[in-house]
């Protein structure tokens, strides 16, 4: 992440870039804390596993889900913006 952030703008537009920190932040979010929490509750003795904490869990991964799939999205359409700007074919 810090690579890309010492990337330069292209033309002065920085959308594209910030596109890829976002997304490259929400995988490192989703794995170093919400699915860090399934992992921890898959770890637990079967004595110590609850609904309410199965729930938790769950809900921390749909989280990560969630965000991890409006920030591609958004990468994914400033992809699509920066080659129609640039004239660059991404087929």
């Amino acid at each position: 992440i810090i690579k890309v952030d010492n990337i330069s703008d292209y033309n002065g537009n920085s959308e594209f870039k910030e596109s890829v920190t976002s997304v490259l932040k929400a995988y490192l979010e989703g794995v170093k804390y919400e699915y860090d929490a399934v992992v921890t509750y898959q770890l637990l003795p079967s004595s110590e596993k609850t609904q309410e904490k199965k729930w938790k869990a769950e809900q921390h991964a749909i989280h990560a889900d969630k965000n991890i799939s409006e920030k591609e999205d958004y990468f994914i359409l400033m992809q699509q913006k920066f080659a129609q700007e640039n004239n660059i074919d991404l087929d």
